[in-house]
């Protein structure tokens, strides 16, 4: 719980905090300059709930009603992790994790269908008349030009049946590479997302460490603590249907909810 886990943060003595091996993002906000009332523990869940919900909902709700991918990818983990514990351990996990190729994989499906932005974030040229790769056009400067990633990752031109969650079209002779070409959830050029390994680290993190413990009705591990089971969801809950600057499902969308089941 984000709530409890700030609360535990804020009763700590604050003279510790350099000391911390492993500070955590809510340490930082806490100790910054940010007026007080920007520091509740209500503002920072708000926080929280945004890092760790941006683009997995998506990812969330197509694993657990794919099982081929479901079980692809909980067969990588296991063979990762033999013993559930060992995923727990946060000092070179992330490493790690960007060594599977499939789990690598699923997150890059992930950034290109979960549309974080998709308002469209104009650019401009304002001293030089920009010419049109393979073409005769030429953009004239101070010309807004913008694109969004909804059409662009969605673009069968680039992408074989782009509306289909499928990680194995990000995997190749070599494996995935961390940001390939076709890659556009995180922009591109020198005003790419400055966040986006950040970004991939939790997306990563969170992915193995809630499927490598948990399966669904149809895909279950032997070590799985239990199943997750999707609840008065479907796929209109995770189609963008509102431009919010970030992506929204439709307006009444209660979002992707499903129930936790314990052995």
């Amino acid at each position: 719980d984000i709530g409890r886990l700030i609360t535990k943060i804020c009763r700590q003595d604050r003279s510790e905090w350099p000391e911390l091996e492993h500070p955590t993002f809510f340490h930082e906000l806490l100790d910054s300059k940010l007026p007080e009332s920007e520091k509740s523990i209500a503002r920072l869940a708000q926080e929280g709930g945004s890092l760790l919900g941006a683009g997995t909902v998506t990812t969330s709700w197509t694993i657990t009603t794919g099982p081929d991918v479901l079980r692809a990818l909980k067969s990588e983990l296991a063979a990762a992790f033999p013993a559930e514990a060992a995923i727990t351990d946060l000092k070179n996990l992330a490493g790690i994790l960007e060594g599977l190729p499939y789990l690598s994989a699923v997150a890059q499906e992930m950034v290109r269908m979960g549309h974080g932005l998709v308002s469209r974030a104009a650019r401009v040229a304002p001293d030089e008349d920009l010419a049109v790769p393979g073409t005769s056009f030429v953009i004239p400067r101070n010309t807004p030009i913008s694109m969004t990633h909804l059409l662009l990752n969605r673009d069968p031109g680039l992408y074989d049946s782009p509306d289909r969650f499928q990680p194995e079209r990000w995997i190749g002779d070599s494996g995935p590479a961390p940001f390939p070409p076709r890659q556009f959830g995180f922009s591109a050029g020198a005003r790419a997302c400055s966040g986006r390994d950040l970004a991939m680290a939790e997306i990563l993190i969170i992915i193995a460490t809630l499927f490598r413990t948990y399966g669904t009705r149809e895909v279950r591990f032997e070590d799985d603590v239990g199943f997750l089971e999707l609840w008065e969801t479907d796929e209109t809950d995770v189609e963008c249907s509102v431009d919010a600057m970030v992506a929204r499902p439709k307006t009444d969308s209660k979002g992707v909810r499903c129930k936790v089941h314990h052995w």
